[in-house]
């Protein structure tokens, strides 16, 4: 068979009887799904045993890079890894981005099954068709970025997707990494991998991707290219990556007690330039979102950090209240190396400061120095990662840490499908970003961020074209913008989750200024081109469809519905911030909303998807209707 766009394979190893199989890919099944994203969730509906332990052999880990990857398209580099995340229970994915998808493309493969428990540490070899399975045993214990440099020696030239210590030890909020810069799983990713003693997967490839329709292709990625270079704020985002958002994440986020002002003296434009070394692009893509980081002076002169965003620092900086930019740097550097989700280990830090605060920590737990040092992070680091003492608990996740303080605790730490929240509507006001941390399965994340709402005080006359741009038809904006509020949250997050679908099943890096320069008319046109397989924007409408509720029927499965998609009750309290107690209104603040606005909303998002709007659960004929018949069928025996 011809494959245009796919590799043409996927990989299945078992690590417990070190079986290696590559079969063909089935491209009547994966052309409804696109790829990536969208086919990883039909693979977990074949490969996952309902209620099966996250962390047991049988759980499998699938990674997919779609059609788009390895193709000279702006931004073609997203990963997908898709597994039961033990932190939420649920089946869900994570997305990454550098050099791994384009690479494992070329090395001859669109996906990779991963299932069994190998009888020590391994790490996978993949070259060209050539599989192996290696022995780690060196390997284990290293820390991610001494791991990933071994490695690269070993391999140059090579993408590497390695853990850390958290993730030998199980730590339930562990991730991994992408060629040190990306991260990959926030939830327990890295988790699933050293449950199977899977310390690393290196992927080298040299083979191409075949496109069916090439002047049709190019003038497609010319275009692109084209509205590229005419982006006015282009120079800003080469200066400063995904730091040229600043001003607006100081307005969206809780950065510890400090004010607007103290953290933009502490944290911003000029910091970062201070500790800025080299911008990282991925491969293909026009702009280098990613930063390497060199401290020049002080206690730590010399370190040097690979990361997503020197935004990362900011957070956990911010929550210790560390004044010296440096400091909040190395504890970032520590935190990635040992494979910790910064997110999360900043809530915890609050979490346990307000439970001391309540006299509710137990003995063991007060022992833990919660001081705003340098010191006392690095401390925290050490006995999570290590599972040292009460840290021992904390690795287990909140379900585990309020369990063993107690139940008061609770109302210390909002929390969504056992995962602390990232977005707060008492800050930001409730848009796409907050709402969908919700209805999401794997909980919050950022998987909505192609909605307008991303950027705050958007103009309501700017809304349409975005939300059109996003695939959204005629009727679905008259649904999404006949509400009160000027849109309806609810609404617009069925298109926001169904545009990110469509990115990471094509394989493109959706962060913003990347996202910008598409639409769902390109993305007919370029797989149209490059597969050689005809589809227009109302296919695609209808792939992201059947891709979404093919990944809300896994977690049905596993035992979701809307008793799950929960606001946490915090959001419905006055927060006490320096800059003035917060409320929950709309996006844009202008009415008070309550626990019956945001009944109304999920609702509207279930009305919006086709699932009964008690239940939450996909409707038979919603189903049906997308050609999910498996999938309808199992619901006789789930409901």
């Amino acid at each position: 068979m011809d494959y245009f766009g796919y590799a043409g394979n996927i990989l299945r190893i078992d690590l417990t009887t070190k079986s290696i199989e590559i079969i063909p890919l089935d491209l009547a099944r994966v052309h409804p799904l696109i790829g990536g994203f969208g086919f990883n969730n039909a693979l977990a509906w074949d490969e996952v045993t309902p209620k099966t332990d996250a962390l047991h052999p049988d759980t499998p880990i699938i990674f997919g890079a779609g059609p788009l990857c390895g193709t000279n398209a702006p931004g073609s580099v997203r990963l997908v890894g898709t597994t039961k995340y033990p932190i939420s229970d649920s089946i869900t994915s994570g997305a990454g981005s550098m050099g791994f998808a384009s690479k494992l493309k070329y090395a001859g493969f669109d996906h990779i099954i991963i299932k069994g428990k190998a009888p020590n540490p391994v790490y996978l070899h993949i070259k060209n068709h050539i599989v192996k399975i290696v022995d780690a045993k060196e390997l284990w214990g290293r820390l991610l970025s001494t791991t990933t440099d071994l490695l690269e020696n070993k391999h140059p030239g090579a993408s590497i997707i390695t853990i850390g210590p958290a993730g030998e030890k199980l730590c339930q909020w562990s991730l991994a990494m992408v060629d040190r810069a990306a991260t990959l799983g926030r939830g327990g990713f890295a988790a699933v991998m050293g449950s199977k003693n899977l310390k690393a997967v290196v992927v080298e490839g040299s083979e191409g991707i075949r496109v069916a329709d090439k002047a049709r292709f190019l003038k497609g990625i010319q275009g692109l290219y084209e509205r590229c270079r005419n982006f006015k704020g282009l120079q800003r985002v080469h200066e400063f990556g995904i730091m040229e958002n600043w001003d607006n994440y100081l307005g969206q986020l809780s950065i510890g007690e400090w004010s607007r002002e103290e953290t933009n003296e502490r944290y911003g434009y000029a910091r970062y330039k201070e500790v800025f070394d080299a911008g990282i692009a991925c491969t293909s893509c026009f702009v280098r979102c990613k930063d390497k980081m060199v401290i020049r002076d002080g206690s730590f002169a010399g370190t040097t950090w690979f990361t997503p965003s020197f935004l990362n620092c900011v957070f956990v900086g911010g929550t210790l209240c560390l004044k010296d930019y440096r400091e909040a740097v190395k504890l970032q550097q520590v935190m990635d190396d040992y494979g910790l989700c910064l997110m999360t280990f900043s809530s915890m830090i609050r979490f346990l400061r307000l439970c001391r605060e309540n006299d509710l920590l137990t003995p063991e737990a007060a022992e833990i120095s919660l001081e705003n040092d340098l010191e006392s992070g690095l401390k925290l680091i050490d006995i999570i990662a290590n599972r040292k003492g009460f840290g021992d608990i904390l690795a287990e996740g909140w379900t585990k840490t309020i369990e063993t303080i107690g139940e008061a605790s609770r109302a210390f730490v909002p929390l969504i499908k056992g995962l602390d929240c990232i977005y707060d509507p008492r800050l930001s006001g409730l848009g796409t970003m907050e709402f969908e941390q919700v209805v999401n399965p794997r909980g919050p994340q950022s998987a909505a961020s192609g909605s307008p709402t991303y950027l705050p005080n958007m103009p309501l006359d700017m809304f349409s074209r975005h939300v059109e741009r996003m695939g959204a038809s005629k009727d679905t904006m008259d649904r999404i913008f006949a509400s009160p509020l000027g849109f309806s949250p609810g609404r617009l997050t069925r298109v926001s989750e169904d545009w990110y679908s469509l990115f990471n099943s094509m394989g493109i890096c959706n962060r913003h200024f990347n996202n910008r320069f598409y639409h769902i008319d390109i993305f007919a046109e370029l797989y149209s081109a490059l597969t050689g397989i005809e589809k227009t924007p109302d296919d695609l409408r209808a792939d992201v469809e059947r891709i979404w509720n093919i990944h809300r029927m896994l977690n049905i499965r596993e035992g979701f519905d809307s008793s799950q998609d929960t606001f946490p009750e915090q959001w419905f309290q006055p927060k006490e911030h320096i800059d003035g107690s917060k409320e929950v209104y709309d996006y844009f603040r202008k009415k008070k909303l309550g626990r019956e606005e945001f009944s109304h909303e999920l609702r509207e998002y279930y009305n919006e998807r086709g699932w009964d709007v008690v239940t939450g659960i996909p409707a038979v004929e919603t189903l049906r209707g997308l050609g999910l018949h498996r999938e309808a069928d199992s619901l006789t025996s789930l409901i």
